[in-house]
């Protein structure tokens, strides 16, 4: 699983730098369909990443609600915990956590490639525009992966109880 995981944050750091290879030796007027199609790659692979990094964090929980269901069935003592009933619980309604970090990291990076994408496409964009493109992208992502996340909590807590 480790390996895998290294590889999966290899496989954009390789490919974003095959293409900034090959966009220096490319003329002007072909470098915006090679951004936009980079946005689109970027994009893309970042969606990818995002549902294996959201998939992981529900194995993560999964696995700890479970750990908390067998400690509280080993240890009659509420005084004698484990390492799962004793661990410190997410912060501000979990937002200081795994999950926190991955709904602002991935949907930031998810605007940034939309942004790239657009503004690299022919024609004019006002500021206001481009900053749209971000926003609603990040914005957009951040809320999907929020749902995936409570739906998946949801369904898994309903089962363990």
């Amino acid at each position: 699983m480790e390996f895998r995981t290294k590889l999966l944050t290899l496989l954009p750091i390789a490919s974003g730098t095959g293409i900034l290879l090959l966009l220096r030796g490319e003329t002007q007027s072909d470098a915006p369909q090679l951004l936009v199609a980079a946005g689109i790659f970027g994009f893309l692979v970042t969606v990818g990443l995002f549902l294996h990094e959201l998939y992981n964090i529900e194995w993560c929980y999964t696995l700890w609600d479970c750990g908390e269901a067998l400690e509280k069935k080993l240890f009659n003592d509420p005084a004698n915990r484990g390492v799962f009933l004793g661990a410190p619980k997410d912060l501000f309604a979990g937002a200081v956590s795994a999950k926190g970090a991955a709904l602002v990291i991935y949907p930031s990076t998810l605007g940034g490639w939309a942004y790239l994408a657009y503004t690299a496409l022919p024609g004019a964009h006002t500021a206001c525009e481009s900053a749209s493109v971000f926003v609603v992208a990040t914005l957009a992502s951040g809320v999907a992966g929020g749902i995936v996340l409570w739906r998946w909590r949801k369904r898994d807590r309903a089962r363990l109880h």
